[in-house]
């Protein structure tokens, strides 16, 4: 189960980058201060993403359900910035 959600989290993180690429050719149109804030938001939510996702982890300390619960957030929750990535680059 753990090596099934580490798989389904590398799925995730492949498809967060493909949506990025996409965001960042829609930041690059409004200018430099689009660039660079898309790219400081995104710097700033993996940061918010592992932290988050340990947080949870913490919780299962020593417990061999650990890796899978962390692999079970980073992949909730990088979908979900997928989503506002491909929204972001609809506008």
């Amino acid at each position: 189960m753990t090596e099934c959600a580490q798989a389904d989290f590398v799925a995730a993180d492949e498809e967060l980058n493909a949506a990025y690429a996409v965001a960042m050719d829609t930041a690059r149109r409004i200018g430099p201060r689009g660039e660079e804030t898309l790219r400081a938001a995104q710097r700033a939510w993996i940061a918010f993403r592992d932290a988050a996702c340990e947080a949870e982890a913490v919780l299962w300390e020593g417990g061999s359900a650990q890796p899978m619960i962390r692999s079970g957030c980073l992949r909730e929750l990088t979908a979900q910035r997928t989503e506002d990535l491909r929204a972001y680059a609809e506008r």
